[in-house]
């Protein structure tokens, strides 16, 4: 999987405010690579340049119904999350939009929407066995044979 980077964009992000360092601390546990800003053109800047990232966006309501327009059609902006406290509102203008994967009004269910998109988005893995020429295959494990 290419490797990914949360983006957390709101205008309101105080670092040394304790709801916005715990809100870190629960999205650093997804991945360590956390991003936040406070300024809509220095978050659409780092965007276009995340080169070698998938991005995954968190962003307030209010600033989300401007900026999903803005970056809705970059390609490797993989994901929108919007983090607001009027879930009811939002989630009205959202449904235009297919890179928005959830509307959440707390910490908790956003972390749990952003691990779902990452296991959604995990490659699948199939087993493959090699049976070397000359092995007889009526001998072999059906387990092996069926699965």
């Amino acid at each position: 999987m290419q490797d990914v980077v949360v983006i957390w964009l709101d205008n309101q992000i105080d670092h040394n405010n304790a709801d916005c360092q715990f809100t870190i601390a629960q999205l650093k546990h997804i991945t360590d690579n956390v991003t936040t800003f406070t300024d809509n053109d220095e978050c659409v800047e780092y965007i276009l340049n995340c080169n070698d990232h998938q991005v995954y966006l968190i962003v307030s309501g209010a600033l989300g119904q401007y900026l999903v327009r803005c970056v809705h059609d970059i390609p490797l902006l993989h994901s929108i999350f919007i983090f607001c406290q009027n879930k009811s509102y939002h989630e009205q203008w959202t449904r235009h939009w297919n890179k928005i994967k959830d509307v959440c009004a707390d910490i908790t269910s956003l972390c749990q929407a952003i691990q779902n998109t990452f296991l959604q988005d995990e490659p699948t893995v199939t087993p493959i066995s090699f049976v070397p020429s000359g092995k007889r295959l009526d001998l072999l494990n059906p387990s092996f044979m069926y699965t």
